[in-house]
């Protein structure tokens, strides 16, 4: 969960996400987030009422999956 203190992620923000160990975990988003950059080494999904936005070219080193949300920004999102 995102926590808000001292306060969530913004649009001029770097988020990385690596909750580490060898088990990759699943993240999802279901609500509306906007972030500078996102470097996410476990599995992403964007499900249903979640909205990704990417102001900077961001990476996702696990499984994507867009599931009913929707994916938007000016930065370009590439999956490894």
């Amino acid at each position: 969960n995102w926590s808000s203190t001292p306060g969530l992620p913004g649009g001029a923000d770097d988020v990385m996400i690596d909750v580490g160990g060898d088990l990759r975990r699943t993240i999802t988003i279901n609500t509306a987030a906007l972030v500078g950059t996102l470097v996410s080494q476990e599995n992403l999904t964007l499900a249903v009422g979640g909205t990704l936005t990417l102001n900077g070219d961001s990476a996702v080193h696990g499984d994507f999956q867009l599931s009913g949300g929707t994916l938007g920004g000016a930065g370009a999102l590439t999956l490894h």
